[in-house]
C-alpha cells in the first residue's frame, strides 16, 4: 500500500483531529451547524476532499470557513492541501437541459412552463 493510500484510509481519523481543534475555535452552534455534517472523503498533503450535504453548504463553507479549515489542517497535520468540497450523493445532471418557456394566459399574466426537447 502506498503512502497516499494509507493517508486516505486514515482520513476520518485525521479529520477528527482537525474537527476537535476547530471546535475549540468557534461557537458551539456554528460548529454543530457547519462542521458536524462534514466528512473527509480524502485527506492527503495534496488535497482535502470534504463531503458536504448540499451545494449551499459548500458555498457557505467556502466563503466563511475555508481559511479556518486550511489553517487547522496545517496546524494539526503540517499539510497545505488544496481544499475541495463534494456534495454527498449529488444527483446526476439531466441528459438534456430543461427549457423554460413563457406563455400568455387568458388573464394577461405570464406563465412559465417546463418543457423537455
Amino acid at each position: 500500500m502506498d503512502r497516499f493510500a494509507i493517508m486516505e484510509e486514515n482520513a476520518p481519523n485525521s479529520w477528527a483531529r482537525c474537527l476537535q481543534s476547530i471546535q475549540k475555535k468557534i461557537q458551539p452552534q456554528s460548529f454543530e451547524t457547519w462542521f458536524t455534517p462534514i466528512s473527509a472523503k480524502s485527506l492527503t498533503p495534496d488535497e482535502a476532499l470534504l463531503e458536504v450535504p448540499n451545494s449551499f453548504f459548500a458555498d457557505w463553507l467556502e466563503e466563511h470557513y475555508t481559511w479556518l479549515i486550511q489553517a487547522t489542517i496545517n496546524e494539526e497535520l503540517s499539510w497545505k492541501p488544496r481544499l475541495t468540497f463534494a456534495v454527498r450523493n449529488a444527483p446526476a445532471a439531466p441528459k438534456e437541459p430543461a427549457r423554460f418557456t413563457n406563455t400568455q394566459t387568458s388573464f394577461g399574466r405570464t406563465q412559465s412552463s417546463l418543457a423537455r426537447a
